[in-house]
């Protein structure tokens, strides 16, 4: 049954509401029933309901909540994303069709060919893209010296008659400001319109919204300020704060009670986040009475963190906790390398979606791996083709003619022997690295070979930030340290890269298993134990947040992952990384709860 703040938003009359619902306090439910209620009791038609939301996977949930609830009626609601509700507009006023749409190869190779007649860097175009697009969800012009690339991209769509993902609400309110008969039609084509998970709007949503809207229409919005995190795409919370301001008569109302977390957990997380100063003030309560844990784990790099996270992850599992109920959740994927590769081995079952390539099919993996073939005795051609210009060494492939080739006989492929010196050097190279432990022959591999600034170069080329690419060799790096000789490490990796494929084709029918989210994915989620990693100044806050709005931002990510939390969370700190000293984030001082050291002295609790 709902509690009497839910049954007040459920009943709530026609004036726009902006319902500020807190984590766990049961929106879902909220909205399900208001539908509901519009329908029984306001005697609105199913089809004159628009119900918004953010993606296709969220409106398809919400759409199946709704029909359990009215198996009946319900069919003729409309269950829509921002796009894919004005792109129906577009498709009855304007005669487009779903082939009009542009994939993402198109336009990209519309951008191509404008930069060819620009003069410009073809492996700009993805950078380009991003600019782009987010100038026109700010409805803002794009960067100075990005305008005469826009203008060209707009009129070649225009020519082509071609609709990229941003037009689908460009073109409805470019519309709705010079046709007033269309943009009559479809202000009075619902009677009402809810939006989920509101605060993700962007501004040209909801100017979008302002324009569909009328007086005597229930609009009904419903989210949080507090867990917008998606501020890279553009979502502004701020644009909460204007809604009663800009809709008339709007009222403000709030969901207060958390329903999922305990009591600590709900009294921390909020200790933290009433030190963003641009929000709505709350004042959040938890429905359980009991305390909850909140953990420290204090770790000196990310290797011993993985090794304390794996036996504390078989602990708790040792003690009975459901698997599915446990989550390690992260600020970005690159720091959940070494527990994965530690839970490959120890055979301890998780689900993670987020990763599209394999744990070690990364092409720096790829790459150093090759090195290592070649120097540790391999002479297959595959692994100098690889590598033979990663750095750049202005060697022809020619060269590699053979299927098979020695070390001992690099000098000698060059029968003119214009390349000989450099191909002395190679071989002297990969000599010394087959001389060496993993974790220095990977170090001369970036260091002094130059594979480090290739990688640099490369992430440069295709738009990428070099830090990430940097991230994931100095990871693999790392896991050499555990390995005498490099034939053992290469003979784990591949053993993990069996381990993790036959997981990874399991992904889409496994259901048990621990789960492995980002902070950004992990948003919907509730875990009854959730560990969070690198609790650390650099990393949660990242160290490109500078603005207050963007420390603000990482802020509320922090408190997203906090309050995926039912009963426990353990908060993983490390002393160094890569050389580099780290200390303990703001946010864990900004909780000002007590966070009790020692996890693994309290499995039995909670």
């Amino acid at each position: 049954m709902p509690d009497v703040s839910q049954q007040l938003a459920i009943e709530w009359g026609k004036k726009p509401l902006l319902l500020i619902a807190g984590p766990g306090s049961g929106k879902t439910t909220v909205l399900v029933n208001r539908i509901k209620y519009l329908m029984e009791e306001s005697c609105l038609a199913a089809d004159r309901i628009l119900v918004i939301t953010f993606t296709r996977e969220a409106a398809r949930q919400m759409q199946d909540r709704f029909l359990l609830l009215c198996p009946q009626d319900g069919n003729g609601v409309h269950f829509a994303t921002f796009h894919s509700a004005f792109f129906h507009m577009l498709t009855e006023n304007l005669g487009y069709r779903q082939d009009d749409l542009m994939t993402d190869k198109m336009r990209h190779e519309f951008l191509k060919e404008i930069l060819r007649e620009e003069g410009l860097r073809l492996e700009d175009a993805e950078g380009i893209e991003k600019e782009l697009s987010a100038a026109k969800n700010r409805m803002t012009k794009p960067k100075e010296n990005y305008v005469s690339i826009y203008h060209k991209y707009e009129k070649l769509k225009r020519d082509r008659r071609k609709l990229d993902f941003d037009d689908l609400l460009s073109e409805p309110l470019r519309i709705f400001q010079e046709d007033a008969e269309k943009a009559a039609f479809w202000r009075n084509r619902f009677d009402a319109i809810l939006v989920d998970e509101a605060q993700d709007m962007n501004l040209l949503q909801y100017s979008m919204l302002q324009a569909l809207y009328h007086p005597g229409q229930s609009l009904f919005l419903v989210g949080d300020d507090d867990q917008s995190i998606y501020g890279f795409r553009g979502a502004e919370p701020g644009l909460l704060l204007r809604f009663p301001k800009e809709f008339q008569d709007a009222q403000v109302r709030y969901l207060s009670t958390n329903y999922r977390s305990a009591a600590g957990i709900v009294a921390s997380s909020s200790q933290l986040i009433n030190h963003n100063q641009n929000r709505y003030p709350k004042n959040l309560r938890a429905h359980s009475d009991a305390a909850g844990e909140i953990y420290y784990l204090a770790c000196q790099d990310p290797d011993d963190e993985a090794e304390k996270l794996l036996r504390l992850l078989q602990e708790e599992i040792r003690t009975g906790r459901d698997p599915n109920r446990i989550a390690v959740l992260f600020r970005n994927r690159r720091q959940v390398y070494p527990l994965r590769r530690l839970m490959l081995g120890a055979d301890l079952d998780f689900v993670y979606r987020e990763d599209n390539n394999g744990l070690l099919d990364h092409f720096i993996h790829r790459d150093i791996e090759a090195y290592l073939m070649i120097a540790s005795g391999s002479c297959d051609r595959k692994y100098y083709l690889r590598i033979w210009n990663r750095p750049e060494r202005n060697l022809p492939r020619e060269l590699l003619m053979d299927e098979k080739i020695a070390v001992d006989r690099l000098p000698s492929i060059d029968s003119h022997g214009s390349y000989r010196d450099r191909l002395q050097l190679l071989a002297r190279q990969f000599r010394l690295l087959g001389s060496l432990s993993p974790y220095a022959a990977i170090q001369m591999i970036l260091k002094g070979l130059g594979y480090e600034r290739y990688l640099c170069d490369e992430a440069y080329r295709r738009g990428m930030e070099k830090e990430e690419y940097l991230e994931i060799a100095y990871r693999f790096r790392d896991s050499g340290k555990h390995f005498k000789n490099i034939s053992d490490f290469l003979r784990t990796n591949e053993e993990l890269r069996r381990k993790d494929a036959i997981s990874r084709r399991e992904q889409t029918r496994k259901k048990n298993g621990i789960r492995l989210h980002t902070f950004h994915s992990s948003k919907g989620l509730e875990f009854d134990s959730v560990m969070i990693l690198d609790v650390c100044e650099g990393i949660t806050p990242t160290k490109k947040a500078i603005k207050p709005e963007e420390i603000e931002e990482e802020r509320r990510m922090f408190y997203v992952a906090l309050t995926r939390a039912k009963k426990k969370i353990i908060l993983s700190t490390i002393e160094r990384d890569h050389n580099q000293t780290l200390s303990p984030s703001r946010f864990l001082r900004e909780m000002k709860e007590e966070i009790r050291a020692d996890p693994g002295s309290h499995q039995n609790e909670g």
